[in-house]
């Protein structure tokens, strides 16, 4: 939170999600649910979601870039390829289309595009349009998918976002069960 909230403003949006967010943390908590690392990685995932929201960088997740395919047209398990420079996806049969606003295609960063499965960038899309305490619920993707998108996330975050850097976001060490996923 301190990488994102202008120095010396309010920011009471900012606040208001990290606040429901550490609510939701310890509703989890008194489930019993915050063991299962699938359903804290959806909550955390949700989480930078919005914070990309927020940022004003929020990702094109309806359609796809080249055929304007809906994201529902495709299965679970369909690989879509995300382009970090203007965070948006093209399907399999477009794989090779580039965004046309992006002349240089993210010069010098590691990721030009992130391969990632529909139900991991559903699961990104539920995590922008519903309410954070309803998102980890509402996510259907697999553990797997919450590990990609918590790697897509990362790198429209180290793309789009002043400030953040390559390094691991140490706050992941509070998460009990999530620690081991990213080694």
């Amino acid at each position: 939170m301190l990488r994102l909230a202008p120095e010396r403003e309010p920011c009471l949006d900012l606040f208001k999600l990290h606040s429901n967010a550490l609510a939701m943390l310890e509703e989890l908590a008194e489930t019993g649910r915050a063991a299962e690392p699938r359903m804290l990685l959806a909550m955390l995932n949700a989480y930078l979601s919005k914070v990309l929201q927020w940022n004003g960088t929020q990702p094109s997740l309806l359609r796809c870039l080249g055929c304007e395919r809906s994201l529902l047209d495709f299965s679970a398990n369909a690989r879509l390829r995300c382009h970090i420079s203007v965070a948006c996806w093209t399907c399999p049969e477009c794989r090779d289309v580039k965004p046309d606003s992006a002349a240089d295609y993210a010069p010098g960063f590691q990721h030009q595009f992130f391969e990632a499965t529909q139900a991991a960038v559903g699961d990104f899309y539920i995590g922008l349009s519903s309410p954070i305490r309803k998102a980890a619920e509402l996510a259907q993707g697999t553990l797997e998918d919450q590990k990609l998108l918590f790697a897509l996330l990362e790198s429209l975050l180290i793309y789009h976002v002043p400030g953040f850097d390559r390094a691991p976001l140490k706050g992941l060490r509070f998460l009990p069960g999530i620690t081991g996923v990213f080694g």
